[in-house]
C-alpha cells in the first residue's frame, strides 16, 4: 500500500508541475492515501496473526501406521504369562482383562520405585519420566530392536488398584483394543515385564492444553479446531461403546504436528482410576459428579467446559463446591465468541444430559462455526486487496486521461 500511494503521489506531483494539473490534487491525494492507511494496517495485522484457511486442512493428518511387535518379543517374567507382551489388536483385552483379575495388593507392589535413567525393560531403556499422575507414570525410552523413541506408561510407583471387575469393564476393554483414529494416541503394544505390565505408545513432542493455556486464552478459531478435533475424536470413542471421563486441558496434547489427541481415553477407568467420583472437578458432568450412569454426553459436557476455558482462560466452574451434586450456572460467554460458538457452548455444559448434543453432532456444529469465522476473513482479504487495486486504478486512470483527454 506504501508503495503504491508513493507511486500516486509522485505522479500527481509530476502532473501538477509539468502538466498543469490544479495544485488542489496533490494535497487531496495525500489526505485520501493517509485515511486508506489506517485500515490496510489494521487488516495487514489481522492477516498477520491469524493462520491462512488453507494451512488447516494439513493439520488433520492421517493416522499413523501400528507396527506390529517383532518377532520373538517375550515377556522377562515367567510369573506373567498370561499377560505376556502382545499386539495391539484384538490381544489387549486378554491383557486388560487380566490386569482387572490381578489382586489389588500385587499389581500395586509391582511398581514399587520409578524407573531411572538407564534401567532396562526388556528391550526398552528408560531414558527420562515424561510425567506421573494419579493413576499411572509415563517415561520417554528407547526400543532397542526397532530403534526408536517411545512412551512408556506403567502404574504409578506405590500406587494400588481398586479391585472389582466387572463384564461391563471388560466391554470396555474390548472397545477399547478397537480404537484407531487420528486423535487417539497411538499405542503400540501391551507388554509386562517381572515388575509389572506396561504400554508401549508413540512418543508425542508439543505441548498439553493446560500448558498452553498458562499463556492465557486462545483465539476463538484456534479454540474451535482444538474443539474440533477432540470432538471427532470423541465422537469415534463413543461409537466403540467408550465413555473418556475425564476429559480436560491436561489430557488434550497439541502436538507440533498440528494434531489434536486424546490421553488417559478410559484406560485409567477400567484400571482402577480413583477419583471424586470419577471425572476432575470443574470439568464433570452432573451426572458423573452424582456417581450416576454415564453416556458420551458427560464427555460432551467436559468438552464444552475445555471450550469456555480457552476461549476466556478461567472455568466455568471454578467455585464448584465439591459437596454438592448440582454445579452452578455456566457464565455467560458475553463478547468474547461468535454467537453460535456461544450457544453451542451453553447446549453442551446443559445439566440436563439429554438437552446436550452428542459429540458428532457438536463436531458438525463446530465445523460450520469454523467456516463461518473463516469467511469474514476471506471478504477482508477481497476488501484489501481491491483497496489496492482501486489506488493503483484510480492513479492510471487520473494519468491517462489528463495527458490524453482535452482539457
Amino acid at each position: 500500500y506504501l508503495v503504491a500511494a508513493a507511486v500516486l503521489l509522485l505522479g500527481v506531483r509530476v502532473l501538477v508541475s509539468g502538466y498543469g494539473l490544479p495544485a488542489k490534487f496533490l494535497p487531496w491525494t495525500t489526505f485520501l492515501a493517509a485515511l486508506g492507511l489506517l485500515p490496510m494496517l489494521v487488516l495487514s495485522w489481522f492477516f498477520d496473526v491469524v493462520p491462512d484457511p488453507g494451512a488447516r486442512a494439513s493439520r488433520i493428518a492421517p493416522a499413523p501406521h501400528r507396527p506390529e511387535p517383532p518377532a520373538g518379543a517375550a515377556p522377562a517374567s515367567q510369573a506373567a504369562e498370561e499377560v505376556s507382551a502382545v499386539s495391539v489388536r484384538g490381544d489387549l483385552t486378554a491383557l486388560l482383562e487380566a490386569l482387572a483379575r490381578a489382586p489389588a495388593a500385587a499389581t500395586g507392589e509391582a511398581w514399587a520405585h520409578p524407573l531411572l535413567p538407564g534401567d532396562r525393560i526388556d528391550r526398552f531403556s528408560i531414558v527420562r519420566e515424561l510425567g506421573r499422575g494419579g493413576f499411572g507414570a509415563v517415561y520417554e525410552a528407547h526400543d532397542q530392536i526397532l530403534e526408536r523413541r517411545v512412551a512408556l506408561k506403567t502404574l504409578r510407583p506405590g500406587r494400588s488398584r481398586d479391585e472389582g471387575a466387572t463384564e461391563e469393564l471388560r466391554r470396555e476393554a474390548r472397545a477399547a483394543a478397537r480404537l484407531s483414529h487420528p486423535g487417539i494416541v497411538t499405542l503400540y503394544e501391551a507388554c509386562t515385564c517381572h515388575l509389572g505390565p506396561f504400554l508401549v505408545m508413540e512418543l508425542l513432542r508439543g505441548e498439553t492444553l493446560a500448558e498452553r493455556l498458562l499463556r492465557g486464552p486462545l483465539d476463538p478459531r484456534e479454540a474451535v479446531e482444538i474443539a474440533l478435533q477432540a470432538a471427532r475424536a470423541l465422537a469415534h470413542i463413543h461409537t466403540q461403546g467408550l465413555v473418556h471421563r475425564d476429559l480436560k486441558p491436561g489430557n488434550l496434547f497439541l502436538g507440533d504436528d498440528a494434531r489434536v489427541r486424546l490421553l488417559d481415553l478410559g484406560l485409567a477407568h477400567l484400571l482402577g482410576r480413583g477419583s471424586v467420583p470419577g471425572g476432575t472437578p470443574g470439568y464433570v458432568a452432573p451426572e458423573q459428579w452424582r456417581g450416576e450412569a454415564v453416556d458420551g454426553r458427560a464427555d460432551v459436557f467436559s468438552l464444552g467446559a475445555v471450550l469456555f476455558e480457552m476461549l476466556t482462560g478461567r472455568r466455568p466452574f471454578e467455585d464448584r463446591d465439591e459437596r454438592s451434586a448440582t454445579p452452578p450456572p455456566a457464565p455467560v460467554l458475553d463478547g468474547v465468541a461468535p454467537r453460535r460458538l456461544r450457544a453451542l457452548v451453553s447446549s453442551c455444559l446443559h445439566r440436563e444430559p439429554a438437552a446436550r448434543p452428542a459429540a458428532a453432532p457438536a463436531a458438525a456444529a463446530l465445523a460450520e462455526i469454523q467456516r463461518q469465522l473463516d469467511r469474514p476473513r476471506a471478504l477482508r482479504r477481497t476488501a484489501a486487496l481491491a483497496a489496492l487495486g482501486g489506488l493503483l486504478g484510480a492513479g492510471i486512470t487520473g494519468l491517462v486521461a489528463w495527458r490524453f483527454l482535452p482539457r
